[in-house]
């Protein structure tokens, strides 16, 4: 049976997880086209086949992530394509979930995110900051609509994602498809697990290494006013992501929310240093 949905898996260097992610969506229950867009790889580096049928579109240098989306996309010929980073794995009805939906007749299908270490209080601070309105719990009207999966046309239609951008070229795509009534359905079914850091050092160094793409990513698109916003705004958005949480955890997790409260705020610090760091790297230029 030909597939009718592609995935491309974005992945930079040799990511150790990258085979895990591969295995999620080769025991999906529907037939996938899927191909590895593998940036930042040595001339060392290998390639190690973890399923039949996977192709590879390789590349020594670091892409940016929209160029590392349209690549993908051109190696594809499914009437609909979905993502999956490359340290993250599809749960099991991700790609029958979806298709559902294309079939029928959403464009554009947006999907919720898991925390697969529930019982870390420093993978619930990622959880919280990164993905609050992700979980499968959020009722449509608050959802963010992210994950997605597209139809072939409505990407030609728009030009695909921008190659330039390292970091948001979903938004900005989302947005231009918005602009021509193409608009995304919440499909909350449709689940991946995210790597969430588990140490707190990590959690706050990835946080600020955030703050420092978001800022570049708003002054590569033109904004400089909104570069420096990031970051100034940074804890207003953690104790809005703390009190959504709170408000839409599980009965089971609350306690859980809670006690990892502390920890969004701390992050919030982390993100606006980053982002005020390339803010003043890239005025200084």
């Amino acid at each position: 049976m030909k597939a009718e949905l592609a995935v491309v898996v974005l992945a930079v260097g040799e990511m150790p997880e990258l085979s895990a992610a591969i295995t999620s969506l080769a025991g999906q229950d529907q037939p996938l086209e899927i191909v590895v867009v593998q940036s930042a790889l040595p001339e060392t580096g290998r390639t190690t086949p973890v399923a039949e049928d996977v192709r590879w579109v390789r590349s020594a240098d670091l892409l940016p992530t929209g160029a590392a989306r349209n690549r993908g996309v051109a190696a594809t010929e499914a009437p609909w394509v979905a993502f999956l980073a490359g340290d993250c794995r599809a749960l099991p009805g991700w790609a029958r979930g979806r298709l559902a939906a294309h079939r029928a007749g959403a464009p554009i299908v947006a999907a919720a995110l898991v925390n697969p270490h529930p019982e870390d209080l420093v993978a619930w601070a990622g959880y919280i900051t990164l993905h609050h309105r992700r979980w499968p719990g959020v009722p449509t009207s608050e959802a963010l609509h992210y994950g997605c999966s597209y139809s072939r046309e409505a990407l030609a239609r728009v030009g695909g994602f921008a190659d330039r951008l390292a970091a948001g070229e979903d938004t900005e795509l989302n947005a231009r498809l918005a602009e021509e009534g193409l608009v995304s359905s919440w499909v909350p079914s449709v689940r991946a697990t995210h790597p969430y850091s588990t140490r707190l050092p990590e959690f706050l160094s990835e946080q600020f290494l955030r703050g420092q793409r978001a800022a570049m990513s708003w002054r590569d698109l033109g904004d400089p006013e909104r570069a420096r916003a990031v970051g100034q705004a940074a804890f207003a958005r953690a104790s809005r992501a703390a009190r959504f949480a709170q408000r839409h955890a599980e009965p089971a997790d609350r306690l859980r929310v809670a006690l990892a409260t502390p920890l969004v705020y701390l992050g919030s610090r982390s993100y606006s240093r980053g982002a005020r760091d390339a803010n003043h790297a890239l005025a200084a230029k």
